[in-house]
């Protein structure tokens, strides 16, 4: 019994340490993944409700942009960085269109569309970034449109 206590506080030290270590990792980088796949998925689960889910996926969204600047701005943003990055946004974005469609459901169109904005305020901010967010930004702005529609 005591060597399981032990091997389950020495796992919840690795893990902590490196969950702690990949908060600021950058794509490219080992630990990114990390970040990414569970850091960020745990915080996504904590998250309470389809508001706040949205609120962590913009700012996700943005992280992922602003790590492209710092590469870009050091000369290391590779293709696979850039295309893990964009392929990560767009999952956020998807994300963000189930949660929309889902306040809309519930007839909440005002928080539906203060996410949708939201979403295009953080593209639009880095439109001329390193990323080429064209197609991100179509998908944010169709977003809106598809509230206003409503």
């Amino acid at each position: 019994m005591p060597l399981i206590i032990l091997a389950l506080l020495v796992a919840a030290a690795v893990g902590g340490g490196a969950s702690v270590a990949a908060q600021n990792a950058l794509p490219g980088e080992p630990l990114w993944v990390f970040k990414v796949q569970v850091n960020e998925r745990v915080g996504a689960t904590l998250a309470p409700g389809d508001k706040a889910k949205a609120g962590w996926d913009i700012a996700l969204v943005r992280e992922r942009m602003e790590e492209a600047e710092i590469l870009a701005a050091e000369g290391a943003l590779s293709t696979s960085a850039q295309a893990a990055s964009k392929a990560n946004i767009n999952t956020h974005i998807q994300g963000l269109s189930r949660r929309v469609a889902a306040l809309q459901e519930r007839g909440d169109y005002a928080a539906a569309a203060d996410i949708a904005i939201q979403l295009q305020a953080a593209i639009s901010s880095h439109i001329s970034g390193p990323l080429e967010l064209a197609a991100e930004l179509d998908m944010a702005n169709a977003l809106s449109a598809s509230i206003v529609a409503q």
